[in-house]
């Protein structure tokens, strides 16, 4: 990992703690913010898939003119045959979520829930992304994302 991405990480994951203390005090005085957007029970088995779609729609609100995002659908494989045909079109386990292209900027979101755990294979791809000069994102609320476009200088038009 080059000293760039590890101290962006390092700096990332701070401000990320920050944050994530001032929502837990706006929440406890009744101040909603942009995590309000995410704020959806849902059941549990659907939980990161309906996260995952609230962060979508804030990225299309949120992000300018000019950005590209996508979202990378890599589900559980519904039999062996279809995992077969992913693994030999290339598809790599650990992928993140999102990608996020603004400029010369990319940043990769791995969306998780609260309590949704990083996969080895995970853990393995955020190496080679940070390895490579990219900026990588572990996000579970859309103030976290929020935060993190923030640390990777991208501009937002949804929030204020």
């Amino acid at each position: 990992m080059n000293s760039f991405s590890e101290s962006w990480l390092c700096d990332y994951q701070s401000r990320l703690g920050e944050r994530q203390d001032r929502g837990g005090e706006r929440r406890a005085a009744g101040v909603s913010g942009a995590a309000a957007v995410a704020e959806v029970a849902v059941k549990p088995a659907h939980a990161e898939w309906d996260f995952q779609t609230t962060v979508a729609k804030f990225l299309d609100l949120a992000l300018p003119v000019g950005a590209f995002w996508t979202s990378i659908d890599m589900g559980p494989a519904r039999s062996k045959a279809v995992g077969g045909m992913r693994k030999a079109r290339g598809l790599k386990a650990g992928v993140p979520d999102a990608l996020i292209i603004w400029g010369n900027i990319a940043l990769w979101l791995e969306i998780k829930t609260q309590r949704g755990q990083l996969s080895d294979a995970q853990k393995n791809v955020r190496a080679a992304l940070l390895a490579n000069g990219h900026l990588w994102a572990l996000v579970r609320s859309i103030d976290d994302v929020v935060t993190a476009c923030a640390m990777a200088r991208i501009p937002l038009w949804a929030v204020g």
